[in-house]
């Protein structure tokens, strides 16, 4: 990707989002963090204190055992006279979000570590022995400078260590630990592994030509180091330590060439992050980006570094197994300590694979760091905390009743709903249900839900401000949330003028609009595509390929944003046939598939997304009656709605014979056995389980549906299907 690119897709991301904790002591949840943000928790502790803090050029590196974050750093007692010769072994607590002094040098000639200095990037934790090992470090007098130092920190002594050969490394490398065969690897392009148990450094022949400080992980998934850049180099490499073997990458994209990188492995997701680093010229960079190992797959996050992160050289970034949580120091402040969740794409993650340059017709909004306390809120920002997932008993139907009159949605049809991973909130655009003003069909009010604590928050009013611009009486419309801009659009779809409306003349007709769940600004971009009507009536949005998509009646249509292009592949037979123009589409974007049902005939498609390819699955276990009128008859009283649960990896079909009554028998499809289930539908109190209207929530791993006319239907039901995290998913076998 070029730099170019590389500005523009951060353009196109959300600020980071700034989430200040004041030093709080109050532990910390790694759950409570919002998913793909960076966080600054303004970390406590000892970093308040005079003469500690950090010293620079050095690394920061977790310790399982003693669960905390390590950095070598500045500790200037003041018996020390010239304030140089005297650091220490600093540790960051993310539970209890700050800083301890975990051992204090004696001073450069220190038996237990080198007394002073910067160790740029020769440092590592030997995660099966608990021991922190440096190769020294670039120390103010030279008399401990590159020498070989291991700490237990657990007994909390160390220890010079002395090998027969002790090779010169010096400044600007890169070092990490392979748990598998117990040994260090440092590089600088070439290599040496150490092996603390015979005390022995080894140079590794045929390794990369020389750079300074690369980016170096250990990938414990795939049990082999991983190299990037150095020197301005966008090069990726990978080091077998059983076979002594380097191989280079050369995956499809990589990022731009840098120095001194900031890179640690997430052993959850098994994916390598890297952030910022220097660019050619020294320019400092704020993109991230992960790679995957197996794949040979380097992406793009939407997202940009924060400030103040970028080392000269050594490592800013390490991964807290622990709390599964990304850590990053700031290198001028130790308070501040930036928390990254990473959730992949199953969650609403986009990652942006491919060079293509991000085209667009105006800039996007980028709002500004939202600053307040977890757990903190505002009418601004209401809820804008995901809260650890609701207890539910599995595959038991909860009901909760809607709000009253004038305070969200009321028993109704054709409303929308999306899912909004930065916040964890369901977002409800129009459809047909009684307020406080205007017209009860193709209501304009933007209403979010939180299943996780019941509230519902007015986001957008029915009337906005003069001189706005908000949809007209949205009823039947394509509403995603685009995970790139972090914004919702909503396609046209059946939309209305009504005559005589309450609101000011701010009302856009059959357009293409966005909404910013943060400024909650309605906009109209320059954007257009074919079948904006009444015919086509929902849409999904892919990650992967940065699109939305849509089944027009003859075809499915790929509308690329960043190009503002569209293709359409033709499927006359099958879709003309089956009329899926009115069904949910069901994307599941790491298996790479929409599923649509046909109701009536009882069919279950799936269409594979980067082969274009559409497939008659298998029949559904049950089929709708032909319409009264036969196949001409108003269609969208039978719609159907699949709905993939990303967390347990299966299809879930509220399936409803009318409309109007929407009474529910779910229905479960496997795409690992092909098989359907039948839920038992053990419902609440009796009530009868109904809704109209469904989405996945995948933070709270909850069905939600809401809705029905007549009679008026006063709840909502949320069902979850299992646990999902001990699944074993395989799939549906590709094409």
């Amino acid at each position: 990707m070029t730099d170019r690119a590389a500005s523009a897709a951060r353009t196109l991301a959300v600020a980071c989002l700034a989430l200040t904790l004041s030093g709080t002591q109050t532990r910390l949840e790694a759950r409570e963090l919002p998913p793909n943000i960076w966080v600054n928790l303004r970390a406590g502790g000892v970093a308040t204190g005079n003469g500690i803090g950090d010293e620079g050029y050095n690394s920061f590196v977790y310790t399982p055992a003693l669960r905390k974050a390590l950095v070598f750093g500045q500790y200037h007692a003041i018996s020390v006279s010239d304030g140089e010769d005297q650091n220490a072994l600093l540790a960051y607590d993310f539970a209890l979000n700050r800083w301890e002094l975990l051992e204090v040098t004696e001073a450069a000639w220190s038996e237990f570590l080198p007394g002073v200095g910067h160790d740029q990037g020769n440092v590592a934790v030997d995660t099966l022995h608990d021991l922190y090992i440096t190769k020294g470090n670039q120390t103010l007098h030279g008399n401990t400078a590159h020498t070989t130092y291991v700490y237990d920190l657990k007994a909390g002594r160390g220890k010079r260590m002395m090998p027969p050969v002790e090779p010169y490394i010096g400044e600007s490398a890169a070092s990490a630990f392979d748990p598998d065969h117990d040994l260090v690897l440092t590089t600088k392009g070439p290599s040496w592994l150490y092996d603390h148990n015979a005390n022995v450094w080894t140079e590794v022949p045929n390794s990369p030509s020389h750079r300074m400080s690369p980016g170096l992980v250990y990938d414990t998934k795939q049990r082999v180091f991983v190299m990037f850049g150095g020197s301005d180099s966008s090069e990726t490499w990978s080091f077998d330590a059983g076979t002594r073997v380097w191989t280079k990458r050369n995956p499809p994209v990589s990022p731009p060439g840098r120095t001194a990188p900031n890179v640690a492995f997430d052993s959850v997701n098994g994916v390598a992050l890297l952030v910022g680093g220097h660019g050619k010229g020294g320019v400092e960079l704020s993109d991230v980006w992960v790679y995957e190992t197996a794949l040979n797959r380097w992406s793009e996050l939407p997202v940009s570094a924060p400030p103040g992160i970028n080392p000269g050289a050594g490592n800013n970034l390490t991964y807290d197994s622990h709390h599964q949580v990304f850590l990053l120091k700031s290198t001028t402040d130790l308070r501040d300590v930036w928390a990254f969740k990473y959730v992949p794409s199953r969650v609403g993650q986009s990652l942006r694979a491919g060079n293509g340059t991000l085209t667009n017709d105006r800039p996007w909004p980028t709002p500004p760091p939202v600053i307040l306390p977890l757990g903190f809120e505002s009418p601004a920002t209401a809820a804008s905390l995901p809260i650890g997932p609701v207890d539910l008993p599995l595959r038991t139907w909860v009901a909760r009743r809607l709000p009253p009159h004038g305070k969200g949605p009321q028993a109704g049809k054709h409303m929308r709903l999306a899912h909004n991973p930065v916040n964890g909130r369901l977002y409800l655009l129009g459809g047909d249900y009684a307020g406080l003003i205007g017209y009860d069909s193709g209501r304009n009010e933007v209403y979010s839900y939180s299943v996780a604590d019941d509230t519902w928050v007015l986001e957008y009013p029915y009337c906005g401000p003069p001189g706005s611009v908000q949809p007209s009486h949205p009823d039947e419309v394509g509403w995603v949330y685009d995970t790139l801009r972090h914004i919702f659009w909503v396609i046209p779809g059946y939309m209305s003028a009504a005559a005589e409306d309450p609101c000011p003349q701010n009302l856009v007709l059959d357009r293409i609009m966005t909404f910013d769940p943060i400024t909650k600004q309605w906009a109209v971009p320059n954007r257009t595509m074919s079948h904006l009507n009444g015919g086509v009536k929902f849409a999904v949005y892919d990650p992967v390929t940065d699109a939305i998509i849509r089944f027009i009646g003859s075809g499915i249509q790929h509308y690329a944003i960043a190009s503002n292009r569209e293709s359409v592949y033709l499927y006359d037979n099958v879709l003309q046939e089956a009329r899926l123009t009115e069904e949910y589409g069901a994307i599941d974007p790491v298996g790479r598939v929409i599923y649509v049902i046909e109701p009536v005939q009882g069919r279950l498609y799936r269409y594979w997304i980067d082969q274009r390819r559409l497939e008659f699955v298998v029949n559904t276990p049950v089929s709708n009656p032909v319409p009264p009128g036969g196949a001409d008859d108003y269609w969208p009283w039978n719609s159907a709605m699949p709905i993939w649960d990303s967390i347990n990896g299966v299809l879930l079909w509220p399936r409803i014979r009318d409309f109007s009554t929407a009474n529910i028998t779910l229905y479960i499809y496997h795409p690992d056995t092909g098989q359907w289930e039948k839920d038992a539908m053990v419902q609440p109190n009796g009530l009868p389980v109904r809704g109209n209207t469904a989405v996945f929530d995948p933070d709270q791993n909850v069905l939600m549906v809401l809705g029905g006319t007549y009679p008026r239907n006063e709840y909502l039901f949320l069902y979850r299907y299992g646990a999902g995290p001990a699944r074993s998913r395989t799939g549906a076998a590709r094409p």
